[in-house]
C-alpha cells in the first residue's frame, strides 16, 4: 500500500529577481513519507466554507495511519482538514513538522483520544 503526505496549501510568492511566482516552501524532504498530493491551490479559499469542506472531505476520503498531512497556507483550510483527518483516523492526526536544525520534516502523531503512548 502507498503511503501519501496530503499538503493543505502549497503557498506561493513572487521570486524577487525573475518576478515569476513560485513555491514558497520546498517540499522535498517531505517525499521521504510518501507521495505529495496538494488539496487545495494556494491564496484564500473562504466564500463559503461549504465546498471547501465537500472538496476536501474528497481528497481524504481515503486517508489512513500510513498518511500524513502537511499543514501549509490558510489556518482556516488547515483546521478543516485536521478535523477530518481526525474524523476519518479514529482520532489520529499523523503530521509532518518542519524542523530548522536537520532542514528536514518529522512526523508527529497527534491522538486526540490519547489511546497511543506518548512520543516527544
Amino acid at each position: 500500500m502507498n503511503s501519501y503526505v496530503y499538503v493543505t496549501q502549497n503557498p506561493m510568492r513572487r521570486d524577487a529577481a525573475s518576478g515569476d511566482l513560485v513555491h514558497s516552501f520546498d517540499l522535498t524532504s517531505a517525499r521521504q513519507y510518501g507521495e505529495l498530493h496538494v488539496l487545495l491551490p494556494s491564496g484564500p479559499q473562504l466564500v463559503t466554507t461549504g465546498p471547501v469542506v465537500e472538496q476536501l472531505r474528497r481528497k481524504l476520503s481515503t486517508f489512513t495511519d500510513k498518511d500524513h498531512l502537511l499543514c501549509l497556507g490558510d489556518p482556516v483550510v488547515i483546521a478543516m482538514a485536521s478535523a477530518m483527518v481526525a474524523e476519518l483516523n479514529d482520532g489520529v492526526i499523523p503530521l509532518l513538522v518542519w524542523d530548522r536544525r536537520v532542514r528536514s520534516y518529522n512526523s508527529v502523531i497527534v491522538d486526540i483520544h490519547r489511546r497511543l503512548p506518548a512520543t516527544v
